[in-house]
């Protein structure tokens, strides 16, 4: 029984770090982008501290949230705010207003248009 709960956890530990690798990739493409123009010197000093701060940042946030989802009835009133959230979406929705959204032809022209601000 021991063998098939040690390898149970290293499973899950696994998919956490393949998880968070698949998710850091996008902190990557930012400092790449931030450090695009610097100097070479600089931009060395510019990826590792980039990467270092984004490290830190994750590990305290991680362990701030740990601690967070010890209060009681945290889990509750976020169960109950994501639900009244859903409700809205649903209600204003279901008005059958489109508000000036404009509907795209083909789907190159949808996913050109939705990660743009409509101003």
């Amino acid at each position: 029984m021991a063998g098939h709960l040690a390898r149970a956890f290293w499973i899950a530990v696994a998919q956490i770090i393949g998880v968070n690798i698949i998710l850091s990739g996008d902190n990557a493409v930012v400092i790449a982008l931030a450090c695009l123009t610097l100097p070479p010197r600089q931009r060395l000093w510019g990826m590792i501290l980039g990467a270092g701060v984004a490290v830190l940042l994750r590990v305290v946030f991680t362990l701030v949230i740990a601690q967070a989802m010890t209060y009681p009835f945290l889990k509750l009133v976020g169960g109950a705010l994501l639900f009244w959230v859903a409700i809205k979406l649903v209600t204003e929705d279901a008005d059958g207003e489109n508000e000036g959204v404009e509907g795209a032809e083909t789907s190159g022209a949808r996913c050109a248009s939705s990660p743009l601000p409509t101003s």
